[in-house]
């Protein structure tokens, strides 16, 4: 009896317990593809994290700036 791709890569690559959260699409992933994901994602996160940091950076420049302005006039009242 021939035994499709599919169950072929999952023998060869069982998903362990920890694996279950994954889609059906990247059950089928070696576990080379599985690092470049994981690697993707992180990038993802870190990528998110500074685009955080740099919208909150850009608020406090914005708030100092108001400060700087606010001290001006009252300097000059």
């Amino acid at each position: 009896m021939a035994r499709s791709s599919s169950y072929r890569l999952a023998m060869e690559n069982p998903i362990d317990e920890n694996d279950l959260h994954l889609t059906n699409r990247t059950r089928d992933l070696n576990a080379d593809q599985k690092l470049e994901l994981a690697k993707y994602m992180i990038l993802q996160q870190e990528k998110a994290k500074y685009e955080c940091e740099r919208e909150r950076t850009k608020q406090e420049v914005e708030r100092t700036k108001q400060i700087e302005l606010k001290m001006k006039d009252s300097t000059k009242s």
